[in-house]
């Protein structure tokens, strides 16, 4: 079985998914590839309640905080949130959260538009962070790829086909 992409979601994505009008914006796109399941979201319980925070500051109705939530929840890995990140003195220190979300699930993306404190990182540890356009390009990049199943069917067709 094929391992899905694992991503790590900054509060920035989320809330420029649920204000944008577009379907096409890359927040909505990156919020409907959770919806149909094209790669495992990482939550925490630290990432979860900035969301809540941010969502109550700008006056999101509490209804529609609840359901996105749980909708996350349900689209997600929820991690217990134990482990820290090394404090980055570079960052905003509510950044340091996503950084241990990332360690502590082994995430393969940081999503972020945070281009300040976040994105300009490009990696930590094992996780590589981009912003939703090229996390987009990544798992289209992953879906197009052959599963090794698939690759070993298509060579054993392509050797017998040129045996006979």
């Amino acid at each position: 079985m094929e391992k899905r992409v694992t991503a790590v979601i900054d509060t920035s994505v989320y809330i420029a998914n649920f204000k944008s009008k577009s379907d096409s914006s890359n927040p909505k796109r990156i919020w409907q590839a959770l919806l149909d399941e094209e790669f495992i979201a990482i939550s925490t319980k630290h990432t979860l309640q900035e969301l809540i925070l941010v969502m109550k500051r700008q006056k999101f109705e509490r209804n529609f905080i609840s359901n996105m939530v749980r909708t996350i929840l349900k689209k997600s890995i929820y991690y217990e949130g134990l482990y820290e990140a090394t404090r980055l003195n570079d960052i905003d220190p509510k950044d340091n959260m996503l950084l241990a979300a990332c360690l502590e699930s082994n995430a393969d993306y940081l999503i972020s538009l945070d281009t300040r404190d976040v994105v300009p990182l490009k990696h930590y540890q094992e996780t590589q962070i981009v912003m939703p356009d090229g996390f987009l390009r990544a798992i289209k990049k992953n879906d197009d790829a052959l599963s090794s199943t698939e690759a070993i069917s298509f060579i054993k067709k392509e050797i017998s086909y040129i045996i006979k």
